[in-house]
């Protein structure tokens, strides 16, 4: 709590760092504060991240999971309310790139839509840790080159939003921009995983259709 008495909590964030060094556990700011100052100065004193009171256990939930490296269990509501905020909602692949990309090997004969995605599939997980390390240990130079590798490989597969999410990203992380910084790591996270999940099904119906007209 970064307002405690006599040991505040920047203070034992130094203290934690200073003594465990890269063997640190994950550091976490509960603060009221949202400035840009504020969530700096956590930063500086080796905070891994922050949650701003009032939080929601939604917030607090996520938070824990993305630390502990893990996926989030999505429950009936909160699958709503992710749709509400505008991602399940909207298609992950842009229809117009996507037959534009299909259009360069017609009938699929070279199978180009397969090795293409499957590039994709095989690194964009790697990116996808970089990027979230980068943001986890405040490495702004790592993650605008991150996010600028995803921006690029992304929008190569149709997956437009995704890469216009990771061009703002690059911006705001060169920038040194904190607040926006953490919104769209998240959006991103949420995107990236929709794109995943509907080119992995692009993936299996187009190599289904390869070996059925390599049958006939």
């Amino acid at each position: 709590d970064c307002q405690m008495p006599v040991m505040d909590g920047l203070e034992a964030s130094r203290r934690i760092r200073q003594e465990y060094g890269d063997r640190s556990p994950p550091v976490v700011a509960l603060t009221a504060g949202a400035t840009r100052d504020e969530r700096d100065a956590c930063y500086a004193a080796g905070v891994s991240d922050f949650l701003t009171k009032p939080f929601t256990e939604r917030q607090l939930k996520n938070l824990v999971f993305r630390w502990l490296g893990a996926q989030v269990p999505i429950e009936p509501k909160e699958a709503e309310h992710d749709t509400a905020e505008g991602v399940s909602k909207e298609p992950s692949l842009d229809p117009v790139a996507l037959e534009n990309l299909r259009r360069l090997d017609p009938g699929g004969k070279r199978g180009l839509l397969s090795r293409v995605v499957g590039l994709y599939l095989d690194t964009s997980v790697e990116l996808m840790d970089k990027l979230q390390n980068a943001y986890r240990v405040a490495d702004w130079e790592a993650l605008a080159k991150t996010a600028h590798g995803l921006k690029s490989s992304s929008g190569n597969v149709a997956a437009t939003r995704l890469s216009e999410s990771c061009k703002s990203l690059e911006e705001h992380a060169r920038a040194g921009r904190v607040e926006p910084v953490a919104a769209l790591v998240r959006d991103i996270e949420l995107r990236y995983r929709q794109v995943r999940d509907d080119l992995q099904r692009l993936l299996e119906e187009s190599q289904a259709a390869g070996s059925s007209a390599e049958s006939k």
